[in-house]
């Protein structure tokens, strides 16, 4: 069924849930979530629903490891090139569901504080850079370049004189901030 929703011609195609029917057909009832949250209360542990299909579930570090059977270890990290050191914590194994549960939740995740986004670029050495913008007295300020203030600033004009141009390419944007979608398109 999954691919008959990105296939040509079936009856399902494009045929999307919206959220409402998602959580309709996929959401834990008001009473199976209520029956998690007086399971894991148990083991001292909040939990709060944050999703139509997830819970937060807060408490001290040993009731976590009581109520997932795991052990919680920190772990240092050293310095390397010009990243700095850092410590994190983690489970030595898999979080198990405590069996009463285990009918009502599909995963555990999140007992770990380990840093799961880094930035992967590097610096260069100011001395042997020169400068990519072009003095230019005309156009727009940095912040409101239209595409001619961009060719001219950054000296783009000669790729469009040989006819490159970058039309009939795809690129990805890869960003942590915001952006409008409209835009990238354009």
């Amino acid at each position: 069924m999954f691919n008959s929703v990105y296939t040509t011609g079936s009856p399902q195609y494009h045929q999307f849930l919206s959220a409402k029917e998602f959580v309709e057909r996929f959401a834990p009832t008001e009473s199976a979530v209520a029956k998690v949250a007086t399971g894991l209360a148990k083991y001292g542990l909040l939990a709060e629903r944050t999703s139509a299909t997830t819970l937060k579930v807060t408490g001290l570090p040993n009731d976590m490891e009581r109520a997932f059977a795991v052990r919680l270890h920190s772990y240092q990290v050293a310095s390397h090139g010009e990243a700095p050191s850092y410590t994190f914590h983690a489970p030595l194994s898999h979080p198990t569901v405590p069996t009463e549960l285990a009918g009502s939740v599909a995963a555990v995740f999140g007992l770990d504080s380990r840093p799961s986004l880094r930035p992967l670029n590097r610096s260069a050495v100011t001395a042997k850079i020169r400068p990519a913008i072009k003095s230019s007295a005309t156009g727009n300020a940095p912040g409101f370049l239209t595409v001619t203030d961009f060719a001219d600033r950054y000296d783009v004009q000669p790729l469009y004189r040989h006819g490159i141009s970058g039309k009939g390419r795809t690129i990805g944007i890869v960003t942590l901030a915001s952006f409008t979608p409209s835009d990238a398109f354009a």
